[in-house]
């Protein structure tokens, strides 16, 4: 049996995340493979820590699904970047950039390297804050309350507005 091209490793792969199957997507890695999620975490080394990887991700948030931005394709890797959402643990909205870098060694994925928006994935996975007690939100004494900050100054003659100057 020949190895599947590029493409066909790519669509086979891409169907066993969409059926959020670890066996699957595992089945398609080289004995050898690493999956690194660039998250903070250290990469998963071999089908069966790929396997644990890919499990712990689809528990974190059940329903994510990707959805596809851009694809492109090399000698022996595909670069793919994705928009994946769902719901977090916490019940927030998941609504997080992903790019891929996949290398292929004889038709199985050799290593993925995902990096995510950090700023975003860290928004979607923690717990929203509680509202404060209505009695923290009510206005201070009117002794308490600071004055009116006076205007700014005006930006110096041929500044742009924004721009930052400096004085010497």
């Amino acid at each position: 049996m020949t190895a599947p091209s590029i493409h066909e490793l790519y669509e086979r792969y891409r169907d066993a995340w969409a059926a959020r199957d670890p066996d699957r997507i595992a089945g398609l890695h080289t004995a050898d493979s690493v999956f690194h999620l660039h998250a903070g975490q250290p990469p998963a080394r071999g089908r069966e820590a790929v396997r644990k990887a890919v499990a712990d991700i689809f528990a974190l948030a059940p329903d994510l699904a990707f959805e596809l931005v851009s694809l492109h394709f090399g000698e022996g890797f595909w670069t793919v970047q994705w928009k994946l959402s769902g719901t977090a643990p916490a019940g927030g909205t998941v609504d997080v950039d992903l790019m891929d870098l996949v290398e292929v060694e004889d038709g199985a994925v050799k290593a993925k390297h995902s990096y995510v928006d950090g700023v975003a994935m860290r928004a979607a996975l923690t717990p929203a804050a509680a509202p404060p007690a209505a009695a923290a939100t009510a206005a201070p004494p009117a002794a308490a309350t600071p004055a009116a900050a006076p205007p700014a100054a005006a930006p110096p003659a041929g500044s742009r507005p924004g721009a930052v100057t400096e004085s010497h």
